[in-house]
């Protein structure tokens, strides 16, 4: 079972991977079936737009530069589950159909969804996505969920803050635990290296690390 591929934070369709993975072997394994394998396909990013905003050409040619890492010897007769929350145009089924056409695959594959959008607006999907977030204080009771999982959209989102708004409104109400996770995330996803990110990075990296003193200082 394949989440969409995702460069280090994972993204939603792995949240609902490994959802459906717990139950479908719980099913599995007390049928005496033999468990469903988690796998991923590691994926090199090579833009920072927002994808939902992009017509169907615009992310084909986005998706075009991204690398993706296929492991065809361990997936090699297996059957492979792909797991995805919505399909908007298609485009990366069809880069992923593509990869294992070149590396000579021919596994039975099944590309499963959440949901299918069958309109003609592929900008729909960020309309869907920013729902019920109008703004940066939109996230508190979001992100104090139990279920939640940072994503890379949420991240992003957190990053293009109005700086004030992005303390005043949030940051000043996370735990160190959350704001340490978010910085790091920030580092390991690269965004350190976008000009427009870089300075609510610095704002996060400070106020996480008031905290750490502050808690250090307290007596105990």
């Amino acid at each position: 079972m394949i989440p969409s591929p995702f460069n280090f934070v994972p993204n939603a369709a792995n949240v609902m991977t490994m959802h459906l993975l717990d139950r479908l072997n719980n099913h599995i394994v007390d049928a005496k079936g033999n468990h469903v394998e988690y796998a991923t396909v590691p994926r090199k990013i090579s833009y920072m737009d927002d994808y939902g905003l992009l017509s169907g050409e615009d992310r084909k040619s986005l998706i075009a530069g991204d690398r993706f890492y296929f492991n065809s010897q361990h997936f090699e007769g297996r059957c492979l589950l792909f797991i995805d929350d919505v399909k908007i145009t298609g485009t990366h089924q069809n880069k992923l159909v593509d990869l294992m056409r070149k590396q000579q695959l021919e596994n039975k594959t099944f590309f499963l969804y959440f949901a299918r959008y069958t309109g003609d607006r592929p900008n729909i999907e960020s309309e869907l996505n920013f729902a019920a977030v109008k703004s940066i204080k939109d996230l508190n009771r979001i992100v104090v969920e139990p279920n939640h999982h940072m994503t890379a959209r949420t991240i992003k989102y957190i990053l293009s803050a109005d700086p004030d708004e992005l303390y005043n409104d949030f940051l000043r109400f996370r735990s160190y635990r959350y704001l340490e996770t978010l910085y790091f995330n920030c580092l390991n996803e690269g965004y350190y290296k976008i000009q427009k990110y870089q300075a609510n990075i610095d704002i996060i990296r400070n106020v996480a690390n008031a905290m750490k003193e502050k808690r250090h200082a307290s007596p105990r």
